[in-house]
């Protein structure tokens, strides 16, 4: 079964027993900082992707970073380390993070753009991905000055780059072809 497969069926019922339990917004804030860590962190990567590190040591390991997280969160990165699954502990976090913002009708979209922009530029493209996706939008804004000009949107799967760092590539691309 591919890790795609296990992750939807991890992220579900995790989601579903936060949900019985009354505690899915603290489930998701323990899931929002386990995958960061697990994203960020080159050690814990290395760390639950390592065979030769038991399993009881990863939890110990676990427990003493995040020794905050809830119960349902230590036993659901518990049950992954007992299946040797814990590899696929990102996926199964980023899995959960996009069915929680399917179930709260909410979504994050990227800004990036060369210089900082103002409250009302990103005020107005909320106002608008919030209507063309019937969903409520958070927007988070980074400044990269290598784009040059121009900004990228990114937003689930989709992703509009109209920077002109971009458009300079495209043209040395052909240029070069």
């Amino acid at each position: 079964m591919s890790a795609h497969r296990f992750a939807v069926r991890y992220a579900q019922s995790l989601i579903d027993i936060a949900t019985e339990m009354n505690q899915l917004d603290a489930v998701f804030n323990d899931v929002q900082e386990l995958h960061e860590a697990l994203t960020t962190s080159e050690d814990l990567y290395n760390l639950f992707h390592s065979p030769i590190v038991s399993g009881d040591k990863k939890m110990d390991v676990v427990a003493a970073v995040f020794p905050h997280f809830s119960p349902i969160i230590a036993k659901f990165v518990q049950l992954a380390i007992h299946k040797r699954r814990e590899a696929h502990l990102d996926e199964f976090c980023a899995q959960f993070i996009e069915l929680y913002h399917e179930l709260k009708k909410t979504g994050v979209a990227t800004l990036t753009v060369s210089s900082e922009v103002s409250s009302d530029v990103v005020n107005k493209l909320k106002g608008t991905l919030e209507q063309q996706t019937g969903k409520t939008i958070q927007v988070d804004v980074t400044v990269d000055p290598s784009l040059i000009s121009g900004y990228i949107l990114q937003m689930g799967d989709r992703r509009i780059d109209a920077s002109v760092s971009r458009q300079l590539n495209d043209i040395r691309k052909q240029l070069l072809a």
